[in-house]
């Protein structure tokens, strides 16, 4: 939470949250990390050279490191696709759930990922995100309370109050 007095102008508030996202390449990168990690205890020379002439047991070995890395995304990641809405095949995203204490980071995080197609504190009104299992939308404070877009308004509610949980995939969308 900000106090007006904190920023001299919006810009300067918008300018703080980029440095935040900047600061966090870690965030985006995780699961890749994970990944790659896993794959490489796996797969590594020494393991697959103990199971020389057996690729059955190699096979086994590289679907291994598939199932724990889904596993991992399962328990901890949600997943969010922009893809349709902004164009790209980039941008298809896994965030650590844990990394985010309330929908407003989960919704920062996102706006900085498409932040040249919308601009700020237009949540839920040029751009929603949705359960792409349910079609159900995430509506914040600004939706809520029918606050016009352009005028910051926080929403500290936790990622599980809004019914977002680790293992969930979300699609960028524009409202209805």
């Amino acid at each position: 939470m900000y106090a007006p007095r904190d920023f001299n102008s919006d810009d300067g508030f918008l300018k703080a949250l980029q440095e935040k996202s900047e600061a966090r390449p870690e965030l985006k990168e995780l699961d890749k990390q994970i990944e790659e990690k896993i794959k490489s205890v796996l797969t590594s020379d020494k393991l697959l050279s103990s199971a020389n002439n057996k690729p059955e047991l190699q096979e086994s070995l590289i679907k291994a490191a598939e199932k724990i890395t889904n596993e991992i995304r399962k328990s901890s990641f949600i997943t969010v696709d922009a893809r349709s809405f902004t164009g790209s095949d980039d941008d298809l995203y896994e965030f650590q759930a844990s990394a985010f204490s309330s929908l407003n980071d989960l919704t920062d995080e996102i706006y900085f990922q498409i932040n040249k197609l919308v601009k700020p504190y237009e949540y839920g009104h040029t751009w929603v995100i949705k359960d792409k299992a349910t079609d159900a939308i995430i509506k914040n404070a600004r939706m809520i309370t029918g606050t016009k877009p352009g005028i910051p308004l926080p929403d500290g509610r936790a990622l599980w109050e809004v019914g977002i949980k680790p293992g969930m995939t979300f699609e960028v969308v524009r409202p209805k």
